[in-house]
């Protein structure tokens, strides 16, 4: 699954509530129990990758992607998220 957080700027202290935020929205979004994966450092989880480009009026739009970890249960999204969450093998992620 691809979640974005959205920052014009980026320090030790962004990026831990970036990983959080972009939990948060993985339990709404999904339904799955989910928690962040990999070694923790001092500021926060791993980053696995960030994405820059054009945002609108002029500013530049970085999504932020961190790895998450659930137990393999089915995906219960609320109604009005995207129903089309489902589990695929890691090869197709990348």
């Amino acid at each position: 699954m691809r979640l974005s957080v959205s920052y014009n700027f980026f320090n030790g202290e962004e990026h831990l509530l970036a990983s959080i935020r972009a939990l948060r929205e993985t339990v709404e979004e999904t339904g799955l129990p989910a928690a962040l994966a990999g070694e923790f450092g001092d500021d926060g989880p791993p980053l696995v990758h960030v994405d820059v480009h054009p945002g609108p009026r002029g500013h530049s739009h970085l999504d932020l992607r961190y790895l998450v970890e659930s137990p393999h249960v089915p995906p219960t999204p609320p109604e009005g998220e995207s129903q089309d969450v489902r589990w695929f093998h890691w090869h197709q992620a990348v």
